[in-house]
């Protein structure tokens, strides 16, 4: 049975809010992304997909925020 009318006149501004919530007023900013994240290290439990992601990680922070590479791991 479709929604009546006004229960989807209602659902959309709900929608929209939703959405618009995650918008951010301009991009990222390399430097609030440094103050947040940090070099983290692999574990030798950690499963290969899981280290080339740490590396990844890691790379890209040494590359924008001047990490220094994480000892160990």
């Amino acid at each position: 049975m479709p929604l009546a009318k006004p229960v989807r006149l209602m659902i959309l501004p709900v929608l929209a809010m939703s959405l618009s919530a995650c918008a951010t007023a301009g991009p990222a900013t390399v430097t609030g992304e440094c103050r947040i994240f940090r070099p983290i290290t692999s574990s030798v439990q950690d499963t290969p997909q899981t280290r080339r992601e740490v590396t990844a990680h890691n790379r890209s922070g040494q590359a924008a925020c001047g990490w220094q590479a994480p000892q160990g791991g």
